[in-house]
């Protein structure tokens, strides 16, 4: 069976359900223009996943992405054996790093895993979010 991005997405949004659910937060998925979010419950915290197998993480508009305020966490898994890495970001954080990294003529936008090296597994982050 071929991985498609939704097949990719579907599991990356199904690692962190099961990540939260071990932390006892309990969320609903919803979708936003075709992106994948996470609302948990009580707690009002709004997460946002992207996934990747290899390579780089890809945002298709950075400026639309700066600009979205839907979401308090950006949670980046990558795919890895035998388990996934999960970069819990600050929404805040993961805006600046778009702006401060665009390329002005493009709207596509990479972005490494040495430049969210420091939110590998900070799940204190959904703490400082929702207080």
């Amino acid at each position: 069976m071929a991985v498609t991005n939704d097949t990719k997405h579907q599991r990356a949004i199904g690692v962190v359900l099961d990540q939260l659910g071990q932390r006892g937060i309990y969320v609903a998925v919803r979708t936003v223009r075709g992106s994948y979010r996470l609302d948990t419950a009580g707690q009002r915290i709004r997460i946002r996943v992207y996934s990747r197998f290899s390579g780089e993480w890809q945002t298709d508009d950075w400026r639309r992405d700066v600009n979205d305020e839907t979401y308090d966490v950006v949670v980046l898994v990558y795919f890895t054996n035998p388990a996934p890495m999960l970069f819990i970001v600050p929404g805040q954080e993961w805006r600046a790093g778009l702006e401060a990294h665009a390329v002005r003529d493009s709207g596509h936008q990479a972005i490494a895993r040495d430049r969210v090296a420091q939110w590998l597994y900070r799940w204190d982050v959904l703490d400082s979010v929702s207080s």
